[in-house]
C-alpha cells in the first residue's frame, strides 16, 4: 500500500513539473536579461588600493604586489636559504576595533582564545605614528611550548569605519626577530 502511495505521489509530482511549452529536439531558444548593477556593501567603505600607497621597505624585503583584497604582500627576506626566516607581511583594508581583531587573530592561533590574553596583548601594545594618525602595533602568540606561531600586527586608523591592517603571521621566533623592521615599516607607510 505504502509503495503504492509512493508511487502516486512520484507520479502527481513529476506531472506538476511538465514545461506548459512543448520543447522538441533542435528548439533553440534565446532571451535578454538586463545587467544588474552590484549590490553595494552593507559594511563601512574601507580604503581603496590606491597607487598613493607608499611605504619604505627594510634591506632585504621584497614587495610581490597587490592581489585580490591585499594591497601590498611583502616577503620579509629576498633570498634565505632557511625557509623559516622568510615570512610574509600583509597590508588589508578593513574594518573592526582593535579589541574585535585582536580577539579574531587570536582565535586564528589558538581556538576559543583566552579573553585575558587578548586583553593583555592589547595592554601590551605599542603606539606609534603612521602618517600623522596614531596606529597600534601588538604582538599575539599561540600556547604551544613548541613551534610557538605568532601574529604581528599593525592597526592604522584611515577614517572612523575602516583601517589598514598590516600583518605577519607565522613563527614566533620570527616575529619576534621582526619586531623592530615591521615597527619601521609600518611607520613609514603614508596613503595621503
Amino acid at each position: 500500500m505504502a509503495s503504492r502511495l509512493a508511487a502516486a505521489a512520484i507520479a502527481m509530482t513529476m506531472g506538476s513539473c511538465r514545461p506548459s511549452v512543448d520543447i522538441r529536439p533542435g528548439d533553440i531558444r534565446t532571451y535578454t536579461a538586463p545587467r544588474s548593477t552590484p549590490a553595494v556593501a552593507a559594511e563601512a567603505p574601507a580604503p581603496q588600493r590606491s597607487a598613493t600607497l607608499r611605504y619604505d621597505l627594510p634591506e632585504g624585503w621584497v614587495d610581490t604586489g597587490a592581489s585580490g583584497m591585499r594591497l601590498a604582500t611583502i616577503r620579509t627576506t629576498a633570498a634565505s636559504a632557511d625557509p623559516a626566516e622568510v615570512g610574509e607581511i600583509t597590508i588589508v583594508p578593513a574594518s573592526g576595533t582593535l579589541e574585535s581583531n585582536a580577539t579574531r587573530w587570536q582565535e586564528q592561533l589558538t581556538p576559543q582564545a583566552d579573553p585575558v590574553k587578548v586583553a593583555r596583548a592589547i595592554a601590551a601594545v605599542e603606539k606609534v605614528d603612521v602618517d600623522g594618525v596614531e596606529s597600534s602595533i601588538l604582538l599575539l602568540l599561540d600556547d604551544a611550548t613548541e613551534n610557538q606561531q605568532a601574529i604581528l600586527a599593525a592597526v592604522i586608523p584611515v577614517d572612523e569605519a575602516s583601517a589598514l591592517f598590516v600583518k605577519f603571521k607565522g613563527a614566533a621566533g620570527l616575529a619576534h626577530r621582526l619586531r623592530e623592521p615591521f615597527t619601521a615599516f609600518v611607520r613609514s607607510i603614508r596613503w595621503k
